[in-house]
This record gives C-alpha cells, sequence and structure tokens, in this order.
C-alpha cells in the first residue's frame, strides 16, 4: 500500500505527535495493489474495513477491494481523527456511523461488532454522552 498526498508539505517543522496527525489529515487518497494494478481509493470514502485471516475486505461509497495487509498496519496509515478499531477485526470511519449500541454499530444496514474493550475509546471518539 502506498499513501500519496494531494499538496507539498514541509516535513521541517514537524516537532510532535500533534504534528504528525496534522500532516496525516491532509493525505487524500491510498493506492493498493489488485489484480497487477494500483487502484486509488479516496480515504474518505472508505466505510469500514474488516479483516479476515491475512486479507482485508475494504467497504467504501462504490466499491469493495480484498487486499492482503494486516488490519494493525493498515489503521496506522490510517487518519485517527476519522478512523476507530471497534473490534479486532473492524475499523470504521466515524463519518459513516449511522447509530450505535453498546456492542454493535450500524453503517448503512450492516451491522458490526464492538469488542469490550473499545467500548470506552468509541464512546469518546463519538462524543457519545451517557
Amino acid at each position: 500500500m502506498t499513501i500519496k498526498k494531494n499538496k507539498i508539505t514541509s516535513f521541517n517543522n514537524i516537532n510532535t505527535m500533534n504534528d504528525v496527525e496534522k500532516l496525516r489529515s491532509i493525505y487524500d487518497y491510498i493506492f493498493i495493489k489488485k489484480d497487477h494494478f494500483l487502484y486509488k481509493i479516496k480515504i474518505h470514502d472508505i466505510k469500514w474495513i474488516k479483516s479476515e485471516g491475512n486479507y482485508l475486505d475494504i467497504h467504501c461509497i462504490k466499491s469493495k477491494h480484498l487486499i492482503r495487509y494486516s488490519l494493525k498496519e493498515f489503521l496506522n496509515q490510517l487518519p485517527s481523527d476519522i478512523f476507530i478499531q471497534v473490534h479486532r477485526s473492524y475499523i470504521v470511519n466515524i463519518h459513516f456511523v449511522d447509530a450505535f449500541a453498546h456492542r454493535m454499530l450500524k453503517i448503512d444496514n450492516i451491522y458490526i461488532p464492538i469488542g469490550q474493550s473499545f467500548v470506552r475509546n468509541i464512546q469518546n471518539k463519538l462524543n457519545i454522552l451517557l
């Protein structure tokens, strides 16, 4: 997987983790390898990602992609302000979350399980007041 950015930014003033997060937010798309081609996927079009063994099933607005990649490594390449791991096998884009229950999220008409160890982090990220 290759991450590309849409504008040139100076890397000379990166001093804190906050600076790293700001840099990540400028990345608009990623390239994934599939069938001997590199396909460009807009990061903000990714709804959720499901891990199935050594493969990731990436669900986007208009497409779906199956690639061989680690969920943890893929999560580290995504902007943490909009993507969150909700289960050992799932990452979601918080902008597409339609509903939240104690142990599941709903995106479109798909129910995504929430692991017990991820509940508090999800509540904080989604600004849920309980």
